[in-house]
């Protein structure tokens, strides 16, 4: 009697079907959140780009796109149609025009993309109901105008990736790669032999223009009233804010300092003359590894945070695989290349300290 019911029966996920077998389960990693666009601008949508990594077609009609998943409700925001079939190492991209946020949803269901960062959910589903046949999620960072997140295989990892802000968005296609920003992080020295005072952060502007490291940004701090307004970038993970109008020459290494003048006296000799040292900042670089991100200020509505957007960050580790004698045994960690992804240990090495060259 069961298996003549409708409700018993669905859609084979790989075209073809499974003749002679019974159908498994997709293992993870088979279908993944690979590309967003979160931030669209000039009446452009956001979307959503899915990436089936495997070697056979697969059926996700049925399934579910969210941004929420706090109750079932949630996660059955937008229903993916009806064998909707994404093709073996095939892409498919919804938008929100057209899709999870089209007038053609009720308008509960309806969602955009938030600006701030925030995290897409994939569920399987089946008759209109959610199974636990497969789900994935992906999170994303606050981004700027046109500017999407995807997937980053790491060399130093295998099978391991960072959703990072993408060069160029590449919309069924394979992505472009991460996005380098004029200003890097080049060095950081989070375990001196001179005491935590001593400790800083080298900057280096990798480009022929000059930065100003300012952001314009709009402030509703009143519900309604809006103003536009220069705010200084900062560094997350030491509590630190550049004055407002620093500029930073082409070609040009900077560093900020827990204290400044612990800094010039513990290095005395090895700093470049004309080096322009920051500081104080009132935080510590964790010995054991910690999240330094470089942040510009993004905008801020009514009743919200204001949110902030990391043109990079590099979250090292004291442990394997990133170079060991940074730790303790008062060498720093420095970038192998200025123009490759910072949070990857395969691009940083442990040397002597080289503050502002």
């Amino acid at each position: 009697v069961y298996y003549s019911s409708k409700t018993a029966w669905r859609a084979s996920t790989f075209s073809g079907g499974s003749p002679g077998q019974n159908e498994q389960g997709l293992t993870a990693g088979s279908i993944v959140i690979n590309e967003v666009l979160a931030h669209s601008h000039a009446g452009q949508p956001d979307w959503i780009e899915l990436y089936n990594a495997t070697s056979q077609n697969i059926n996700i009609g049925g399934w579910y796109l969210s941004d929420k998943n706090d109750s079932l409700a949630d996660i059955m925001r937008y229903q993916i149609p009806d064998n909707t079939i994404i093709a073996a190492g095939g892409y498919m991209l919804f938008s929100q025009d057209s899709s999870f946020g089209s007038s053609s949803q009720p308008e509960e269901k309806r969602f955009g993309l938030s600006e701030a960062g925030e995290t897409v959910y994939l569920y399987s589903g089946q008759n209109g109901e959610v199974t636990g046949y497969y789900q994935t999620q992906q999170k994303f960072d606050a981004s700027e105008t046109g500017v999407s997140f995807g997937r980053y295989e790491k060399a130093s990892l295998s099978s391991g990736y960072d959703f990072v802000r993408m060069a160029t968005t590449t919309p069924l296609a394979a992505n472009s790669g991460p996005m380098i920003p004029a200003l890097v992080i080049t060095e950081i020295m989070y375990d001196p032999a001179q005491g935590t005072d001593s400790e800083y952060i080298e900057l280096y502007n990798r480009s022929g223009n000059a930065i100003t490291l300012m952001t314009e940004v709009t402030t509703e701090a009143t519900a309604g009233e809006v103003i536009t307004e220069q705010l200084p970038w900062r560094i997350n993970g030491i509590g630190f804010e550049f004055n407002a109008g620093v500029v930073i020459a082409p070609y040009e290494y900077i560093i900020v300092a827990r204290v400044p003048a612990t800094f010039a006296a513990s290095y005395a000799g090895l700093i470049p003359a004309g080096t322009r040292v920051f500081g104080p900042y009132s935080g510590k670089l964790s010995n054991e590894g910690e999240d330094v991100q470089l942040q510009i200020p993004g905008d801020q509505e009514y009743g919200e945070e204001r949110y902030y957007i990391p043109l990079e960050k590099v979250e090292y580790s004291i442990d394997n695989p990133w170079p060991a004698k940074a730790s303790g045994t008062g060498k720093s960690l420095t970038r192998t290349g200025k123009a490759i992804y910072a949070d990857d240990p395969a691009n940083w090495h442990d040397s002597e300290p080289t503050p502002g060259m």
